[in-house]
């Protein structure tokens, strides 16, 4: 009997400190300066975080043979990557902006053959501390999706 309240009492205190630190964590977001936003800190969070997840996603994704429903399935799961590491990262995106992604297809070549691509475009708000003005900063990349190759008709 002692050792179940000694467990729960153990149990209490370290889901108190765990709420604790998480409202400690997340003052510590609320409390960023404009300051802060700066093209090397977008940067940073653009090459070492968002890009290799992105292209990961890609990499394990079929989108070949090419349908619309996967078009914008792939759309939809890169936009969630997105989201979510815009709001763990603190990023701080011109109000009411969108995730501009697309699916852009190439049309066929002289060789009959499709490429497919995905690019994104993000707005994000810059503080230049030289200047001391905020503006906006757009980052942008294709992600190679796949080629498709068509098969050219005979007469027969």
């Amino acid at each position: 009997m002692r050792s179940n309240k000694l467990i729960n009492l153990s149990i209490y205190i370290l889901i108190i400190l765990l709420m604790s630190s998480a409202i400690l964590f997340a003052k510590h977001i609320e409390e960023r300066k404009i300051e802060s936003y700066t093209t090397s800190y977008y940067l940073n969070f653009f090459d070492k975080v968002l890009i290799p997840q992105i292209e990961e996603y890609i990499s394990n994704y079929k989108l070949v043979p090419y349908s619309q429903e996967k078009g914008e399935e792939l759309v939809t799961g890169v936009i969630q990557i997105i989201q979510n590491h815009v709001r763990s990262n603190n990023i701080l995106l011109k109000q009411g902006m969108q995730y501009p992604v697309t699916l852009v297809v190439v049309p066929p070549n002289h060789n009959e053959i499709v490429v497919y691509y995905l690019n994104l475009v993000l707005t994000v708000v810059e503080y230049d501390p030289r200047s001391k003005i905020s503006s906006l900063l757009m980052l942008s990349k294709n992600f190679f999706c796949g080629m498709e190759s068509l098969a050219k008709k005979q007469d027969v």
